[in-house]
């Protein structure tokens, strides 16, 4: 069970879409998607960072989440926490209980 005191960071999730400027380039834009989301960011160290860079070697926190049905969360989003942004590399649904996602993720510096 997942317990509320632990999720002290207010997250983001955005997405991508293409936009144009005045010279007809393309641009990145991220909009937030949906409201702001109670969550808990935990940098790896050690153990959990040897068995994440298993999956993918640049991992550098992981973000736990309350599981919600309408929550899209894929490595094509982001989780935006005030200044920092971190690009999502894998979703678990953790023991696919519907309850909590585990979010593996790389800092952007």
């Amino acid at each position: 069970m997942m317990q509320a005191g632990t999720l002290r960071h207010r997250v983001n999730i955005q997405r991508r879409t293409l936009s144009r400027n005045a010279y007809g380039e393309e641009l990145d834009v991220w909009s937030d998607e949906g409201p702001a989301r109670w969550a808990a960011i935990e940098p790896l160290s050690g153990r959990e960072l040897q068995q994440a860079q298993q999956v993918q070697a640049e991992v550098t926190h992981q973000v736990r989440l309350r599981w919600c049905v309408d929550l899209d969360l894929t490595p094509a989003k982001r989780i935006r926490f005030r200044t920092r942004v971190f690009d999502i590399v894998s979703v678990r649904n953790v023991r696919e209980a519907n309850v909590e996602l585990l979010v593996l993720c790389v800092e952007r510096v």
